[in-house]
């Protein structure tokens, strides 16, 4: 059931891929809200084959739900397509940035914005999809914009 999260973003192997080394983003180390949205991703299978075996639709409904609230607590505190332009989303695990609304230019070993914008889009497809699939499973139609 590993197939159901989205390619690129298991959390299993966010300890080596994530951690400042030359990764599939660059040296970006996600923000906490990040991780934790991860790792409720990586569980879906598992809630999904928990609740098909107690017959208990409400535990996928209980789960979507919690993404969703996690998702929208990143979106509103995190920019996705311009991040770090305004300093608004920077802490101090992202090297090469300052905590101010003045942005440094990160060096060629540091986080770049591509790579962060890169990374939230795929974070953001991944709950999409997996909103979707978990939707998909009660029998309701996603809408495809909101």
């Amino acid at each position: 059931m590993q197939q159901m999260c989205h390619p690129g973003l298991d959390p299993g192997s966010m300890d080596s891929r994530f951690r400042g080394n030359d990764t599939l983003y660059g040296h970006y180390t996600p923000q906490s809200e990040e991780i934790q949205i991860l790792r409720k991703l990586y569980q879906f299978p598992g809630t999904v084959e928990e609740a098909a075996e107690k017959y208990a639709p409400n535990m996928v409904c209980e789960y979507l739900f919690e993404l969703s609230q996690m998702f929208n607590n990143f979106y509103q505190k995190y920019r996705i397509l311009s991040p770090i332009q305004s300093g608004q989303d920077v802490e101090s695990s992202t090297p090469g940035v300052s905590s101010t609304s003045e942005v440094e230019r990160p060096s060629t070993s540091e986080v770049s914005v591509s790579n962060v914008k890169d990374f939230r889009l795929a974070l953001t497809q991944g709950v999409g999809i997996t909103l979707k699939q978990g939707l998909n499973l009660l029998g309701i139609e996603a809408p495809e914009k909101m």
